[in-house]
């Protein structure tokens, strides 16, 4: 209990130390970029894949990952039910769950599809992590999230991402 409550006092440090910096452009932009990780940027993404990829293993591999990782986080979300560093003033009828922050969902798709394009694209690679990571940050900025919410949800995009490889037989 005592290593959680330092984790919560670090966020929450963390996340007073961000308001300081917070601009109004800034804001809106950290919001342009939050949408890579949604899960409409995800819908356009694999219907652009289907549709214009002849890969049809890194296709499955992304699906089959962010079912994964969205059963995981749904149950976690209900675990734990931390709210969000700015509370959602939306009633939320069908995906009651998203009123909850740990973990974060955005870091978990966009770590999914940073590690599952890199090993399809290498060359991509560092573009890829690097892009990621602003998405990810963009959660804590826009203050959807804390900072234990985004890492953990990156383990959770690493770990889907290797067991989609394991389901497809890439692994």
């Amino acid at each position: 209990m005592k290593i959680i409550n330092t984790i919560i006092r670090i966020d929450k440090s963390i996340h007073h130390y961000v308001l300081q910096y917070q601009k109004p452009w800034l804001i809106h932009l950290m919001n342009l970029i939050t949408f890579c990780g949604s899960g409409a940027f995800a819908f356009l993404l694999y219907v652009s894949l289907f549709v214009f990829s002849d890969d049809t293993n890194l296709v499955f591999s992304l699906i089959c990952a962010d079912c994964i990782g969205l059963l995981i986080i749904i149950c976690l979300r209900y675990l734990t039910k931390r709210e969000r560093p700015l509370k959602d003033i939306n009633q939320r009828f069908f995906d009651p769950w998203n009123r909850y922050s740990f973990p974060s969902l955005h870091a978990m798709r966009v770590t999914m599809f940073a590690s599952l394009f890199s090993m399809t694209y290498p060359t991509f690679s560092y573009a890829l992590i690097l892009g990621a990571i602003c998405i990810a940050l963009s959660r804590l900025y826009i203050q959807k999230h804390y900072l234990s919410d985004i890492t953990v949800g990156a383990l959770i995009g690493l770990t889907t991402s290797w067991l989609s490889l394991g389901i497809n037989g890439m692994g």
